[in-house]
C-alpha cells in the first residue's frame, strides 16, 4: 500500500488515462473500458450512437456519451461531433444537481484523476485496478 501512495499522484494517473489515444474518440472508448474496471459497477455509464448501416451490420456503433458517477460528482464526457468533445462535471448532493460546469478536456482529466485516487484510498479492489493502470 505504501508503493501505491508513492507512485499515484494525480498526474500520473491523467497521464496514464491518457496515454493509450490517439484521438478524442479513442479516449473515450479507452475510458470506458479502464473505468468499467476500476470503478463499482453502476458508477460508469456509455451511451452508443449507431447509424443505420451500424445497425444493419449489428455494429455497437460510436461511444457518444461516457458518464462516470465519483462519491458527489458526476462528470461527463459526450462527443458532439467526430472530433469534438464537451466535458461536463456536475456537483451532485442527494441525487440533485446543485452546479454544473463545463470544463476542458484536461481539467476533466485531472478531476477524474482525482476521484479515482480517492475511490483507491477506500476500496482494495479500486486500488488493485490502479495499480495496474499505471504499471
Amino acid at each position: 500500500m505504501e508503493d501505491f501512495d508513492q507512485e499515484s499522484s494525480v498526474d500520473m494517473i491523467a497521464a496514464a488515462l491518457r496515454a493509450d489515444a490517439n484521438d478524442l474518440s479513442t479516449l473515450a472508448v479507452v475510458l470506458s473500458k479502464k473505468l468499467t474496471d476500476i470503478l463499482p459497477a453502476g458508477h460508469v455509464t456509455t451511451s452508443y450512437s449507431r447509424s443505420l448501416s451500424d445497425r444493419v451490420a449489428k455494429r455497437d456503433g460510436h461511444l457518444s456519451a461516457l458518464k462516470v458517477l465519483l462519491d458527489n460528482i458526476s462528470m461527463d464526457l459526450t462527443q458532439d461531433r467526430p472530433g469534438q468533445m464537451s466535458c461536463m462535471i456536475s456537483q451532485v448532493v442527494r441525487g440533485v444537481v446543485i452546479s454544473r460546469k463545463e470544463v476542458q478536456l484536461s481539467d476533466w482529466l485531472q478531476v477524474l484523476a482525482q476521484g479515482l485516487k480517492e475511490a483507491a484510498a477506500s476500496s482494495a479492489q479500486a486500488r488493485a485496478a490502479l495499480q495496474n493502470l499505471l504499471n
